[in-house]
């Protein structure tokens, strides 16, 4: 059964009749590439001419089921005549409005059916925010997310209600499943004043906030990217006192760990987690470098900083250890054992499992000592 259904007639320059229909549940076959094309009939003077007309939806609202009649259009037109045809034209767009605004609608009074509806179709919808700029901004009201200080999924708008004042950017963080990306590390500095971020857990949210750099002037902040910054003055003095402090230290575990990140620093986005890794501002997103691994082509490196939280007991136990012996070679062990929990953290596989493994027992004997 039809979640939604569609149904106007347009008089004019172009005269035609269209009903369109949501559906309830996603088919199986929605991300098969055979199927990736508008399923809306066409009809011309109530003759059938085809079942799934192309040029009448985008693929990105290829859920979307129904049938357009058209008065003007010849009876033998051809795809190869429909794709520069000004009338055709004209009804698609016509067809984008008419969809989006009944999704707008059911949005604003019929929440329940629009989270069904959500659940189903929303990765695909997203789909127009990636391909389409110029219906980005009207796509993006109708996106919802899930929250990491509140149940239940919100939008853009209802985020921009809840900000507290003096904040000017909507902060986002990139995970594979709601529950683990709310105990981010990532979300420790952000969560302890009192903020919020919205998850993004779809895989193609990766590709959704390359393109949706802002939504209403605010600009949207990723936390697992390195140049995020949720300090203010003091705390940034008070870190720069402690990078100068611990420059050895930090030298020495960028040098041990050299090929597996790409730099080691303190972090101002940790409160209670003893270190976190982040991508460099232009890196490779997590997403895309699995799709470039398991399509077989290669894939640019993708770099990684390792934070350090200063507060925390085990990187004093880490500094007091190399003031003690700075070529101790435990201070490598110590940090691949900080890399290696950081990469479990985000849900990331560990390079070399056997060797953590190793690690992890070690200091377990060493602490029964």
């Amino acid at each position: 059964a039809p979640l939604e259904s569609v149904h106007f007639k347009a008089e004019g320059t172009s005269e035609y009749t269209a009903l369109l229909f949501i559906p309830s549940e996603r088919p199986f076959d929605m991300f098969e590439p055979s199927r990736d094309r508008s399923r809306i009939a066409l009809y011309v003077r109530k003759v059938f001419v085809m079942a799934d007309c192309a040029d009448l939806l985008p693929t990105w609202l290829r859920f979307v089921r129904g049938l357009v009649d058209s008065q003007d259009l010849p009876l033998n037109v051809s795809r190869e005549v429909l794709q520069h045809n000004r009338s055709i034209a004209q009804i698609r767009k016509r067809l984008v409005r008419k969809t989006l605004d009944a999704l707008g609608v059911m949005l604003a009074q019929r929440r329940a059916d629009y989270e069904r509806f959500w659940s189903a179709f929303g990765a695909v919808l997203k789909e127009g925010i990636v391909v389409e700029r110029d219906e980005a901004q009207a796509v993006a009201p109708l996106a919802l997310f899930a929250s990491s200080k509140q149940e239940g999924t919100s939008t853009l708008d209802e985020y921009l209600a809840r900000m507290p004042a003096g904040q000017d950017v909507i902060y986002v963080l990139s995970g594979s499943e709601v529950e683990s990306a709310r105990r981010s590390p990532h979300l420790e500095a952000l969560t302890a004043r009192g903020g919020e971020a919205l998850l993004c857990v779809d895989p193609i949210d990766e590709w959704v906030l390359e393109q949706l750099r802002e939504f209403k002037g605010k600009k949207l902040v990723a936390l697992e990217r390195g140049d995020v910054d949720l300090s203010g003055e003091a705390d940034k003095f008070d870190r720069e006192n402690k990078e100068r402090e611990f420059r050895a230290v930090l030298a020495r575990l960028e040098g041990e760990l050299s090929g597996q990140v790409k730099s080691v620093r303190f972090s101002h986005r940790l409160k209670d987690s003893p270190a976190v890794l982040v991508d460099a501002p232009d890196a490779l997103g997590r997403h895309m470098e699995r799709m470039l691994q398991h399509s077989g082509k290669p894939a640019p490196k993708r770099e990684r900083i390792l934070e350090l939280n200063a507060d925390h007991p085990l990187t004093q136990r880490l500094k007091h250890l190399h003031d003690a012996d700075a070529a101790s070679p435990r201070i490598k062990d110590w940090g691949e054992l900080l890399l290696g929990q950081a990469l479990l953290r985000e849900g990331s596989p560990l390079p070399d499992p056997a060797r953590f493994g190793q690690l992890v027992s070690e200091l377990m004997l060493a602490n029964t000592k």
